[in-house]
C-alpha cells in the first residue's frame, strides 16, 4: 500500500482527462439541443401563426383540415414537408393550442378559438 506522500497520481490524471474529454461532446449535444429548440420554436410559432392570420383573413371559417393546413403553412415557408407538419401538429393539438374537430362534413379540422385581438397580437408577434 501507498503512502499519501508517494500517491500515484497517474489514475486520478486519466479520471481527469477522461472527464474533461467527455465534457466535449456534451457541450456539441447542448449545442445541438438548443438549436433543435430554435427550430422547434420557429416550426411552433410559424404554424400558430399561419392559421390565425388564416382566421383573421377568413373570420367565418370553421378551421382547416391538414391538407389546407400544410399548403398554407408551406406557402408561408414555414415547413418544407408534410412530416414536419406532422410532428409539429401533434404537439399544438396536446397542448390544446389548436382544436382537432369534425367539421359539418365530418372532416377534421384544426380550429384557433381565440378572440380575435388575441390572433392579431399573435399575427403581429406582439405574443410571446
Amino acid at each position: 500500500m501507498e503512502g499519501f506522500d508517494q500517491f500515484d497520481n497517474s489514475r486520478g490524471q486519466e479520471a481527469l482527462q477522461f472527464v474533461l474529454r467527455s465534457l466535449v461532446p456534451s457541450q456539441k449535444y447542448i449545442q445541438q439541443l438548443d438549436k433543435f429548440v430554435d427550430l422547434f420554436s420557429f416550426f411552433f410559432r410559424g404554424i400558430i401563426e399561419s392559421l390565425a392570420k388564416h382566421y383573421l383573413e377568413n373570420p367565418l371559417s370553421g378551421g382547416l383540415d391538414q391538407k389546407a393546413l400544410y399548403q398554407l403553412c408551406f406557402d408561408n415557408a414555414v415547413i418544407n414537408n408534410e412530416q414536419q407538419l406532422k410532428d409539429m401538429i401533434g404537439e399544438i393539438v396536446d397542448h390544446k393550442i389548436f382544436k382537432k374537430v369534425k367539421n359539418e362534413r365530418g372532416k377534421e379540422v384544426f380550429q384557433l378559438d381565440y378572440p380575435k385581438q388575441l390572433l392579431e397580437k399573435i399575427v403581429n408577434k406582439e405574443f410571446s
